[in-house]
């Protein structure tokens, strides 16, 4: 059927785009044009500021708080974090006021001056992170006493923190637990082997020195067989002779040479 003229075809029932929009639907992605969302290959994602300042806040803030977990329930991973993330509400946060002294936690306590300190919102205090994991026995006269705040339980006396901060510094269980908390982030982040793996790598070592004490000897004692030589002094009987010490000897002397660790081995 023929279309009389002026007629409305189905077409212009539809409004046509502004001249604004073609621009708009010009640009629109095909599924050909998205290089522009490809990561950039020299960007570490773990250590780039962007990733640090979106995932650290959300951990600190959203997942973890010191004063209502369980150590002992923690994975390697948690305590890496523990470790190596500023443990502080996400801001703004407003840190309660104590009413006898009308002092709060200071944040820049944890940012500038006691890194090792973790803050707990649900208790209004701090830990200390290497002595919270680590800390596993008594201290004091016979190891029975705890070693208590900061350790065991929160610090919250805002008063005389940064003096108790410098003291809890001084003592002997503090040191050790960040010597061991050194040693976790090495093991963990693969600069340094766990202990199992160090005394399976010193074993190795050990079979390895003792097989080359012994490959002279064997060789040694093969040479004197072929050659029908007696392994002792002139001969295989009677007693041993303290100044003629055998060819067998002799012969894994002169065989040693110089190697002075084959000789002390042996």
């Amino acid at each position: 059927m023929k279309r009389r003229r002026g007629q409305p075809t189905i077409t212009s029932f539809f409004k046509k785009p502004k001249a604004d929009n073609l621009d708009d639907a010009a640009n629109v992605d095909n599924g050909d044009n998205i290089s522009h969302l490809d990561s950039d290959d020299n960007i570490d994602p773990v250590t780039s500021t962007g990733f640090q300042e979106i995932v650290h806040p959300v951990w600190q803030a959203n997942r973890f708080d010191i004063g209502n977990t369980n150590r002992n329930s923690l994975d390697d991973t948690t305590k890496k974090n523990v470790l190596s993330t500023k443990l502080l509400p996400k801001e703004p946060y407003k840190f309660p006021t104590e009413k006898s002294y009308n002092r709060s936690f200071q944040p820049k306590w944890i940012t500038n001056d006691f890194a090792w300190l973790a803050y707990s919102a649900s208790e209004d205090s701090v830990y200390c992170k290497p002595c919270w994991l680590f800390f596993h026995e008594g201290v004091g006269k016979g190891g029975h006493q705890n070693p208590g705040k900061l350790v065991s339980v929160g610090f919250r006396d805002w008063k005389k923190a940064k003096e108790s901060f410098k003291k809890h510094l001084e003592k002997e269980y503090h040191k050790v637990c960040v010597l061991q908390a050194t040693s976790f982030l090495k093991i963990s982040g693969g600069k340094q082997l766990d202990i199992a793996s160090q005394l399976d790598s010193q074993r190795t070592k050990e079979i390895a020195e003792n097989r080359a004490a012994i490959e002279p000897i064997i060789r040694t004692i093969l040479f004197c067989a072929e050659q029908e030589l007696p392994l002792r002094g002139d001969h295989d009987s009677g007693a041993l002779s303290l100044t003629r010490p055998g060819k067998k000897m002799e012969s894994l002397e002169l065989y040693c040479g110089s190697e002075l660790s084959l000789v002390i081995k042996i």
